[in-house]
């Protein structure tokens, strides 16, 4: 770091140091946040699988049981793909500065949140374990969905962590040493110029003395 050995570029610098201390304290507390975040997230994954599994496992326990009782009825039913019935809108919320994904699984063969939504087969057709079995897919696509959403928010979040790691570790090792370096080598040339102007200074008076002496 080329500076010139003075008392305002010691300023400066000391300065500099200041303001780079404060960038390192607010990417540690931002880590600090990110993990906690992190480790929340984490901790829905186990849930969120259980239980998609769960709905899976007893959507096929319905559907075997509608089979036994439909018969072939059950294949002559006109079915809406899943890919018809929904669809999973992709929005981001923010947190600290970051932008995480939030998906949500929306119904769009009918009216959302009421009784108008299109089941997506002949309800006169079928019968009650159809419904369940139906019901419990639609469970487990929920979360599956919110499973995705973490997993997303998990894979934004590292790469955030180690971005913010990346500065950390710039700002220690080579910003904050690079300036430490820089304040005690201007402080060194700073005293030794003082020492030097107070030895001329004496000579000086020395000089004066014996001048008016002789």
């Amino acid at each position: 770091m080329a500076v010139q050995p003075t008392r305002e570029q010691l300023l400066k610098l000391r300065r500099r140091k200041v303001l780079a201390q404060a960038v390192l304290d607010v990417l540690q507390r931002d880590l600090s946040a990110l993990t906690e975040e992190f480790f929340r997230y984490l901790d829905m994954i186990t849930p969120l699988r259980s239980k998609a599994y769960k709905a899976l496992d007893a959507a096929h326990g319905f559907y075997a049981e509608a089979k036994m009782l439909m018969g072939h009825k059950l294949s002559a039913l006109s079915w809406v793909s899943a890919t018809e019935r929904f669809q999973v809108e992709v929005k981001t919320q923010s947190f600290r500065k970051f932008a995480l994904p939030l998906l949500e699984l929306v119904n769009v063969t009918g009216e959302e949140g009421g009784q108008g939504v299109t089941p997506g087969y002949s309800i006169t057709a079928s019968t009650a374990r159809i419904d369940d079995a139906v019901a419990h897919v639609e469970e487990a696509l929920k979360a599956l969905v919110k499973l995705a959403e973490v997993e997303g928010a998990i894979t934004t979040i590292v790469e955030a962590m180690a971005a913010i790691k990346r500065k950390m570790n710039f700002i220690q090792h080579k910003v904050m040493p690079q300036l430490d370096a820089t304040i005690r080598w201007v402080e060194l040339i700073l005293e030794e110029t003082e020492r030097e102007d107070s030895i001329r200074i004496r000579v000086l008076q020395n000089k004066r003395k014996q001048a008016r002496i002789t």
